[in-house]
């Protein structure tokens, strides 16, 4: 072969191995990105995901991530069982998520007794106390989040319970026990009760089939109002069936939502779980963009409401005094 042609076919190899390193060069530049994956760990039931949780999907896509595009979801549930939730979150840290969003005290928690490298926003009560994060401004660790200071909440729930109705003296308290945390704040609950002039009476309800048990002991220990201490696996999924054992019973009641008052409850006071939720999704945003949860301090809830059920007054017969109208947030008709 002429030298001229052996040194042309081996400029022509030469050329065709530089275009396809190019190419592939190219792909790699261009090629869609790896999906955001994110981890929903609730402790209760799928059912329960409605508007409040939607608000968080909302703020993503305002922030350009969508589900099935650049956004991969991995949602799971405990069913308001502890053994399922523990699965669940150990499921979760197994995966490859660049974070994980714990709805609640208790999916907090097993999300973070899963795994301590896996970025977690939590929502929780008393973050702190519960041993979820070392301080609020100064969190440590992979967990980061919102918290409510549940004492301090439950504080103004039993005073504005006790504005709207000033002749009772002895209050239920519902709650879940089995959620960590909760003897510390029944005992500064009753502390508050006592400032009040009120008598408290724990009232424990772990599942859906001691509801209407609790309402009967509330009878005949003649009980003159409750109010609830919110938890997401057992205590706010039975909200419709609670608020309608309180109307079967004619019994006030506090709740800590206005989930509870869009049920039918009478009143509510508590922080904006549609805001809160939010927030969620903006902590989501800042992990995925490069930040470290150690460093995101974490918040407490700047918006509180007070909702008050004027349809469901009227059918108990009572009458909430001008004062507390006044500065309600929002009135049922």
């Amino acid at each position: 072969m002429p030298v001229r042609s052996a040194f042309a076919l081996r400029l022509i190899a030469a050329s065709l191995v530089l275009l396809v390193a190019v190419t592939l060069v190219l792909w790699q530049t261009h090629k869609a990105p790896r999906p955001h994956r994110i981890g929903l760990l609730s402790a209760g039931p799928a059912t329960q995901q409605g508007p409040n949780t939607e608000a968080f999907f909302n703020v993503l896509r305002e922030r350009g991530y969508v589900e099935g595009q650049n956004m991969m979801i991995e949602r799971r549930w405990g069913d308001g069982r502890e053994d399922r939730l523990a699965r669940a979150a150990t499921e979760l840290a197994g995966l490859d998520l660049d974070v994980i969003v714990a709805f609640g005290p208790a999916a907090s928690k097993a999300a973070m007794q899963a795994t301590s490298t896996v970025p977690i926003v939590m929502s929780s009560f008393d973050a702190v106390e519960q041993g979820l994060v070392a301080s609020l401004r100064h969190p440590g660790g992979n967990v980061t989040g919102w918290s409510i200071q549940s004492s301090e909440t439950g504080g103004k729930q039993l005073a504005q319970l006790k504005e709207a109705f000033p002749a009772i003296s002895r209050v239920a308290v519902v709650f879940n026990p089995t959620v960590p945390g909760y003897a510390e704040l029944i005992r500064k609950l009753s502390d508050d009760a006592k400032r009040l002039g009120l008598e408290l009476y724990p009232m424990e309800v772990s599942g859906a089939d001691q509801l209407a048990g609790a309402f009967t002991i509330m009878r005949d220990k003649g009980l003159e109002a409750f109010f609830v201490i919110p938890e997401p696996a057992v205590i706010d999924p039975l909200r419709g069936r609670m608020v309608a054992l309180a109307a079967e019973h004619r019994i006030p009641a506090m709740y800590p939502f206005r989930m509870y008052v869009d049920a039918g409850g009478l009143m509510s006071y508590g922080p904006s779980l549609r805001d809160l939720l939010a927030r969620s999704a903006d902590f989501v945003d800042r992990i995925l963009k490069g930040a470290k949860p150690a460093d995101i301090p974490v918040e407490l809830p700047d918006k509180y409401e007070l909702v008050l059920n004027l349809k469901t007054a009227q059918a108990l017969g009572v009458t909430f005094p001008a004062a507390l109208r006044a500065y309600a947030h929002e009135k049922v008709e």
